[in-house]
């Protein structure tokens, strides 16, 4: 699993001069549940959110955008919190992907 997390200087006319994205990409078999916590922070939001939290479940071998945090004002902060789970997909999930990778050999 990668958290991968893409810094973006911006004029947007919101006023953000700054943009993170926030994304995940699992590339195992596993399914991953993930929450970011930003309640800490001030001067920033999160884009289509009323809250500081973000949440996303990312499926085997697949990949997601969790937020768009945006950063305003000359002085702001952006701590994050993360509470990660990983577990093992239903059954006939595996047996998908066990499928298709004995068609690969």
């Amino acid at each position: 699993m990668i958290l991968n997390v893409k810094k973006f200087d911006t004029n947007a006319t919101d006023g953000a001069h700054t943009v993170y994205v926030y994304s995940c990409e699992v590339k195992e078999v596993s399914e991953v549940e993930i929450d970011l916590d930003f309640s800490e922070g001030f001067n920033v939001r999160i884009e289509n959110s009323n809250d500081l939290h973000a949440h996303s479940v990312i499926q085997p071998m697949g990949s997601d955008t969790i937020c768009v945090l945006r950063a305003f004002d000359e002085t702001w902060a952006n701590p994050c919190k993360i509470k990660m789970k990983k577990r093992s997909p239903p059954i006939e999930v595996q047996k998908r992907f066990v499928k298709d990778h004995e068609v690969q050999l």
